[in-house]
C-alpha cells in the first residue's frame, strides 16, 4: 500500500517510529523492525519528522483543548506544524481541526 503513494509524500513522526520499534522489540521481533527499516527508509519512501522544541510547548494546550493522550497530541502538533494530513484509524482526531483520512480514504484519493 505504501508503494502506491507518491515518493516523498509520506512522513512518520519520530515518536511513532520509536513506538513501533519498542513494540516490535518487546515482542521479540527485531527482524520485523529491520524489515521496516529496509522497506520504508532505505529507499527513502518515508521521511521521519521531529517536532521542534519550540513547538513542543504547545502539547499541554493541545491536550487541554482536544483531550488526546500524549502521543496523539504529538502527532496532531507534528501534522499542524508541518502542514500534513493525518492518515489514521484513530477517531480521536475528529475532535481537532485537522483533516484526517483513514488509510483506505487516503489511498483512494491518490
Amino acid at each position: 500500500m505504501i508503494a502506491a503513494a507518491p515518493a516523498d509524500s509520506l512522513s512518520l513522526s519520530d515518536l511513532a517510529f520509536f513506538s513501533i520499534g519498542i513494540k516490535l522489540f518487546r515482542e521479540s521481533r527485531p527482524n520485523r523492525f529491520q524489515e521496516l527499516l529496509e522497506d520504508i527508509f532505505v529507499p527513502e519512501v518515508v521521511s521521519v519528522i521531529s517536532l521542534p522544541m519550540g513547538e513542543r510547548r504547545h502539547l499541554a494546550g493541545d491536550m487541554d483543548a482536544y483531550r488526546p493522550d500524549f502521543d496523539d497530541a504529538y502527532q496532531f502538533r507534528c501534522a499542524s506544524h508541518f502542514g500534513l494530513t493525518l492518515v489514521t484509524f484513530d477517531t480521536d482526531f475528529t475532535r481537532t481541526p485537522l483533516q484526517c483520512f483513514t488509510p483506505a480514504q487516503a489511498l483512494s484519493s491518490l
